[in-house]
This record gives structure tokens, C-alpha cells and sequence, in this order.
């Protein structure tokens, strides 16, 4: 049996000096993520009179539902700026 090239090294678990798993901003972030998949399902499910699987996503903001896309768009936007909060923030090193 051949020796690998380089030794084993025991793994180490990922340290950080505080965690931001529970922090105010994630779940920020996760309370717009499910706002948008309500918002999403809410405008599929409307008599919009356009096909999900022909039509852009985007047409939604175009007719008398786009009260709908923009709550979808707003959503997905505070997800991603709650999200920028803590990766911003945390220090590795």
C-alpha cells in the first residue's frame, strides 16, 4: 500500500469568533425570503392572464398585479441587503 504524498492533518472545525446564524439580520433575511415565495405563489395563483411557463416574470409588474411583483422585488431586495449585514461584518482570520 503506497503512503499519500502528504500527511494527514486532522480536520478542524470551522471557527469564527461569534456566530450569525441567529442573529437579527439572518433572520431578516429569512422572514423576505418566505414574503417573496408568498408573494410568488400569490401572483401564480392570480387570474393575471399570463402562463408561468410562457411569460417573463417580470410581465407581472406590468398589469393591474404589479402591487404583487413589487412586494416580490422588495422582498428579495431586504433579503439581500439583511444578508449583506452580517457577511460584512464577520472577521476571519
Amino acid at each position: 500500500m503506497s503512503s499519500p504524498i502528504w500527511p494527514a492533518r486532522p480536520r478542524q472545525a470551522a471557527t469564527s469568533p461569534r456566530s450569525t446564524a441567529g442573529s437579527p439580520a439572518v433572520l431578516l433575511a429569512w422572514a423576505a425570503l418566505a414574503s417573496a415565495v408568498l408573494a410568488f405563489r400569490v401572483l401564480q395563483f392570480s387570474p393575471t392572464g399570463l402562463d408561468p411557463v410562457k411569460d417573463a416574470v417580470s410581465e407581472w409588474g406590468l398589469g393591474p398585479y404589479a402591487w404583487g411583483f413589487r412586494w416580490f422585488t422588495i422582498s428579495l431586495a431586504v433579503a439581500g441587503a439583511a444578508l449583506a449585514i452580517p457577511v460584512g461584518t464577520s472577521h476571519h482570520g
